[in-house]
């Protein structure tokens, strides 16, 4: 017998559960697993050191603005390196993150006498 309710992604009636991870890409299972998700929290601790090394003798508003182009970037690298797909959502932000950097970045400082 067939569930009523919203209709789902498979067409079963059930909704898909929020959390479920597509396992073409990663293996989430058992030793392999676990040295993947230890390989990625290593590789991302790491490279946040590195950000927040070279951002250390910047001033507040250079880090600002490069702190803001990270998402950016990170979308950039998902394009080219994973293949993501853009959606129309994301091409909005990326577009208002490019406005916004654009209005930040060109602003002149005040030099005081």
């Amino acid at each position: 017998m067939r569930r009523a309710g919203p209709p789902s992604a498979d067409g079963s009636g059930y909704p898909r559960r929020a959390a479920s991870v597509p396992h073409r890409h990663l293996p989430v299972h058992g030793r392999i697993g676990a040295t993947a998700a230890g390989w990625l929290a290593v590789a991302t601790t790491v490279g946040y050191l590195f950000f927040i090394r070279g951002l250390r003798g910047l001033d507040a508003p250079t880090v600002t603005t490069l702190t803001l182009a990270e998402p950016l970037t990170a979308t950039a690298l998902a394009l080219v390196v994973v293949g993501e797909q853009l959606t129309g959502p994301g091409l909005v932000g990326a577009v208002l993150l490019i406005a916004g950097l654009g209005l930040v970045g060109g602003r002149v400082p005040r030099t005081t006498d």
